[in-house]
């Protein structure tokens, strides 16, 4: 089998990630690069960008919508993009279903047998440069009675002959696409009932077109996660099964459905379906059978993927791809190839990786270097898949991660955190050696905790009805800001202190509100229940200030860690806030795949760049006041004005992109116990 990657969705927050994968593979060799569409990003020009930016790796929709396009269009796409990419174009086609085909494109969802065939049949015919005639009962070509004539395709594609795959999935669909494609994109595949689920009808259509399968490309998708523990990798992948099991389709037509009906999941599928259709979306996802998601994706050890790997070669797949599911961030491994099965690619990392959304099983350039496989392709578990030599490594300059913290930045000279012995180190030195600077500080640090934690608990009450299942992780959320808000009172109390009233203009969490950024505090004190938008904007708008809030600790840990006074404190705040920031990751990337990915793009968009001017005044807001303070020169608060405003002039430019990336974090579930007590404050 030869490795491949399925990018999926464009445009909704990992296409930095998106980019470096498929740049990756290309350099180690992998054969195919796929990317989906459904009502947002569109395939092809996904596929031009990428092309563009690699080298030898082939391109191939998976799929480019039927319904979306004319035959006559799709033949242009194909030609063009086969011509562009010198030949290493590959065309997957499918009807979609009823509610884009007839709610988004205003197609009618029937007879899509026919109208599939009628419309491979026009596409292969146009790019033959014949001139083009068609008389179907879907498409009349050239249309009788009016000025058409027949046309031929006047761009010369790169082959005589574009692979064509089609997505399958009932018997039916599975049969014509043995008889009139190339390949076959399959979905949920299980090795142990591929034979009778799909292969033998796929053999069927070989057989009444007078082919054998020699040379079909049997393609199924794979959710491919890598770790110890099967069972929590495997609750990942519930929501997802849920989606298209109960939710992709009515009651009466839902392929997805009848498949896990024909896998012997009869009433396991009923059940998920009815829960789902009525709104229950965690109760669906929990009636999905732990063994349907086992046997539909690649979970666990290396060794055990690599058996399961081994499996599905011995079931007759020839190419393996593991993305991510159907969701705007989709992306991860197609295990692919053709007759001569080989393993080309890294050796697996060995330690545990996020699953396949960002950047799945494929090693970052730099990671895991060593543990690369430079000779004949050898699974960890020693399983040799090679039957041909893989294509060599393309040579290409190290890759840029695009998803790393701003912090790292730091060494590269693109960011500087505000001056060097204006240093946060200094500065906050002078801060905490103050009592009274140290008193603003603690007070202007408690005061917004303290609003966080009030704002999560009134989350957690008014959470939308079919989001419930957030509601322990809400109020974890906010128990941990109360928590933060209590140690800074500790801290004054400590020296004697009292908290002081917080200047209007250094409070953070109202001037965010007054910017229209986050839910207004008028909402939740009113005891309606908050809309599923509602609860989507909430963790946009966290993600986004978890992850100044935890970068500003981190900071503090690295300078002040170790004081006696306060590393203890900023030590478990800086640790709370990172699973909060992990938390946010992992609810976002959920929730985008239920459907609400546009929703999370726009609002983290706007959340960010908010924040940024925000941050900037409130920065120097406080700075004046500690200024005042700790009577700092004019010139000192001058540089430091500037270095503020330079600040917020990068991340104006490009450093809000951190804000609104999201990735799949290490820490999975990561508010999913108590708040930890802070008896010692």
């Amino acid at each position: 089998m030869r490795l491949g990657i399925n990018l999926g969705y464009w445009g909704a927050g990992m296409d930095g990630d998106n980019l470096a994968v498929a740049q990756e593979a290309d350099r180690l060799g992998y054969d195919v690069c796929w990317a989906a569409e459904a009502y947002g990003s569109d395939a092809p020009t996904v596929l031009a960008w990428v092309a563009a930016k690699t080298e030898r790796i082939d391109v191939g929709s998976a799929i480019m919508q039927i319904p979306a396009r004319q035959p006559a269009m799709t033949a242009m796409t194909a030609a063009t993009l086969d011509s562009l990419t010198g030949g290493r174009f590959r065309l997957g086609l499918g009807v979609s279903g009823p509610q884009v085909s007839e709610g988004w494109y205003g197609v009618k969802f029937d007879k899509p047998l026919a109208r599939t065939r009628e419309y491979v049949e026009i596409v292969r015919k146009a790019m033959t440069r014949e001139r083009l005639t068609y008389d179907g009962e879907h498409w009349t070509l050239p249309l009788p009675g009016g000025p058409g004539k027949p046309i031929k395709l006047t761009v010369h594609p790169e082959r005589e002959h574009i692979p064509l795959y089609i997505a399958a999935i009932g018997p039916k669909n599975l049969e014509q696409t043995g008889e009139i494609a190339d390949g076959a994109l399959l979905i949920f595949p299980s090795a142990e009932h591929l034979e009778e689920t799909a292969l033998r009808h796929l053999r069927a259509g070989r057989e009444k077109a007078g082919l054998t399968m020699d040379g079909f490309d049997v393609c199924p998708t794979l959710p491919l996660a890598l770790g110890d523990d099967v069972n929590a990798l495997a609750d990942v992948f519930r929501p997802y099964t849920a989606l298209y099991v109960g939710g992709m389709g009515s009651r009466k037509q839902n392929f997805y459905n009848q498949l896990a009906r024909r896998m012997g999941y009869e009433k396991e599928a009923a059940e998920i379906q009815d829960k789902y259709l009525d709104g229950d979306k965690a109760g669906a996802a929990a009636a999905v059978p732990h063994s349907l998601i086992d046997r539909t994706t690649l979970l666990g050890s290396v060794e055990r993927i690599a058996e399961r790997m081994t499996a599905y070669a011995e079931a007759g797949v020839t190419t393996s791809p593991s993305p991510r599911p159907a969701s705007p961030w989709t992306s991860g491994w197609r295990p692919c190839g053709r007759a001569s099965s080989h393993w080309s690619g890294p050796d697996w990392p060995r330690k545990p990786l996020r699953p396949w959304w960002g950047l799945g099983g494929l090693p970052r350039h730099g990671r895991h270097a060593a543990q690369r496989s430079t000779g004949p392709s050898v699974t960890p578990a020693g399983l040799t898949l090679s039957a041909e030599s893989p294509r060599p490594p393309v040579a290409r300059r190290p890759i840029p991660d695009l998803t790393r913290s701003p912090r790292t930045y730091r060494s590269t000279g693109v960011r500087t955190e505000v001056a060097a012995m204006l240093t946060a180190k200094g500065l906050f030195q002078e801060i905490i050696d103050n009592d009274e600077s140290f008193r603003l500080f603690c007070s202007i640090a408690a005061s917004g905790e303290s609003q966080g934690g009030w704002e999560n608990a009134r989350i957690a009450a008014l959470v939308a009805p079919g989001m419930r299942e957030l509601a322990p992780k809400i109020t974890r959320h906010g128990a941990d800001e109360d928590k933060h808000g209590r140690i800074f009172h500790a801290l004054m109390k400590k020296r004697g202190l009292e908290p002081v009233p917080v200047p209007p203009e250094t409070d953070y969490t109202m001037l965010l509100e007054q910017r229209g950024i986050g839910l207004a505090h008028e909402k939740l004190r009113a005891d309606r229940p908050l809309t599923e938008e509602d609860v989507v904007v909430y963790l946009a708008h966290s993600r986004v200030t978890e992850e100044r809030a935890a970068d500003q600790m981190r900071l503090l840990v690295k300078y002040f860690g170790d004081h006696p006074e306060l590393g203890r404190a900023l030590r478990m705040i800086c640790n709370d806030e990172d699973n909060h920031l992990a938390y946010c990751h992992e609810e976002l990337l959920r929730l985008a795949r239920q459907g609400h990915g546009r929703l999370i793009q726009r609002t983290l968009r706007a959340s960010a760049l908010a924040e940024i001017r925000v941050y900037r005044d409130v920065s120097l807001a406080v700075m004046r006041h500690m200024g005042r303070i700790l009577n700092w020169p004019k010139p000192k608060a001058a540089v430091l004005a500037a270095g503020i405003h330079g600040v917020y002039a990068y991340e104006r430019a490009a450093g809000w992109h951190r804000m609104v990336d999201l990735r799949m974090p290490e820490r999975l579930n990561a508010l999913g116990g108590p708040a930890a007590p802070a008896p010692a404050f």
